[in-house]
């Protein structure tokens, strides 16, 4: 009787013991037996939301797959709504598990003390596989906080049968400021104007006036010290409002239009040439005529004077809040996005590109089949984003957000006013700004 009751014991001790191994299991892998949500916030990145959509649930569908007993609930919002909804969530403390969006997004939510550093999963993914170019723009005070998603550089677009009409060489695209005005003026005629720019209070104008100002060798922040008053960033302001104010080669209603409008005009050929995000080109594959399409040509943007080049770079990414239940399982989803089977489907519909470059390497051929492509790889070791030189900041979010960049320009080129006066001012702006931070 008592070995039968030993050996009842015994069955007992190893059935709890498997439980909790069973347990422990289910625990390591992220997995429990309670369902696991996994909540994300999300703006559109693609101009075709339908096929955008598809992606995302596929993608989503194969995490949980993957992951038995994880749940991934996808929320989009607006890019125009991505803020007020951060502050509503940081203030009621309802944040998601991760959000997507912006880098200067990220950056400005991080003195909240809700964002959690992505320093060691930046290391474990493989901090040297990302570029360099990248990384400076989403470290603040010795910690990463953003896990890239997408690397897209801006490059020039034109149009080749423009080109030929106009008795210029398609094949021989502007290099410098001064070819760009030239070709801009011999492309300017009725109905149609040379250059498409923007001087409204918008994202495209902002981020183009700080390009600008960069090819002419200045910039914003060299470290702490802001440098906005220097003779390189006059140079770019006025060689940015000359080619509206002077050489008339911007439609007029520059000064009002939005990105959007920018877009169309050139995609339409009521402009010839344009800077747009490397994107569009793949949106423009398949959403215009064929025959449209193949008028278009790419190129690395125009130096600016004594060989200056930067174009303004995309690395817009993850991040997990501090609110996060299960981070193991967020950063999880992170890495997943960036394997390769992932990313490549991803950048094959959208035209971006991987912010890593083992992958970009590995799928060179493909890239070589799309000049936008090339004319973007060339451009990366000169990508450069608010802050430059002096990196990331959380007040650069604002200054993207606020048009500030946009509100110097509608200075020079709606109201007249010199050009060093307005940088003078506007010193003093970006000194108030940033030391708020210190």
């Amino acid at each position: 009787m008592f070995h039968n009751k030993r050996k009842t014991y015994v069955r007992i001790f190893l059935v709890t013991l498997l439980v909790a191994v069973w347990s422990t299991c289910f625990y390591v892998v992220g997995l429990t037996s309670e369902p696991i949500t996994l909540t994300i916030w999300r703006p559109p990145f693609h101009t075709d939301p339908a096929a955008e959509d598809a992606f995302m649930t596929k993608l989503n569908n194969k995490f949980e797959k993957e992951n038995p007993g994880v749940k991934v609930e996808l929320v989009m919002v607006p890019w125009d709504e991505l803020m007020p909804k951060y502050a509503a969530a940081v203030e009621s403390k309802t944040t998601p598990d991760i959000s997507i969006g912006g880098a200067t997004h990220c950056m400005a939510l991080v003195p909240s003390g809700m964002v959690l550093p992505a320093t060691d999963l930046i290391r474990e993914i493989g901090e040297d596989d990302f570029y360099t170019t990248l990384l400076p723009y989403i470290q603040w005070k010795g910690e990463t906080w953003l896990i890239p998603q997408i690397h897209s550089a801006r490059i020039l677009y034109y149009n080749k049968k423009h080109f030929l009409e106009a008795g210029l060489d398609p094949n021989k695209p502007p290099t410098n400021w001064d070819e760009l005005v030239e070709d801009a003026k011999k492309l300017t005629r009725a109905g149609r104007y040379g250059f498409g720019a923007l001087y409204s209070r918008d994202y495209l104008p902002s981020q183009h006036l700080l390009m600008f100002m960069v090819q002419a060798g200045g910039g914003m922040r060299e470290g702490e010290t802001v440098i906005i008053d220097s003779k390189e960033n006059a140079v770019g302001l006025q060689f940015y409002a000359d080619l509206y104010l002077k050489h008339k080669v911007v439609a007029p209603g520059a000064v009002a239009a939005t990105e959007m409008m920018c877009v169309e005009d050139f995609a339409s050929g009521r402009t010839s040439m344009g800077i747009f995000d490397q994107g569009w080109a793949g949106a423009w594959r398949d959403q215009l005529p064929q025959e449209r399409f193949s008028e278009f040509g790419y190129a690395p943007l125009p130096e600016g004077p004594n060989g200056g080049k930067a174009s303004f770079g995309c690395n817009d990414g993850g991040w997990i809040w501090t609110t996060c239940k299960h981070v193991d399982i967020a950063k999880e989803w992170l890495k997943f996005w960036l394997r390769d089977d992932n990313m490549q489907e991803w950048i094959e519909m959208t035209s971006y590109m991987s912010p890593l470059k083992h992958q970009n390497e590995k799928w060179m051929s493909m890239y070589k089949e799309q000049p936008w492509r090339i004319a973007a790889t060339a451009m990366f070791p000169y990508l450069m984003r608010w802050g430059y030189p002096g990196g990331g900041h959380p007040a650069d979010g604002i200054i993207e957000t606020s048009f500030i960049f946009s509100d110097m320009l509608q200075e020079v080129v709606v109201k007249k006013r010199p050009v060093d006066e307005v940088l003078t001012e506007y010193q003093k702006k970006f000194e108030e700004l940033y030391s708020s931070y210190k």
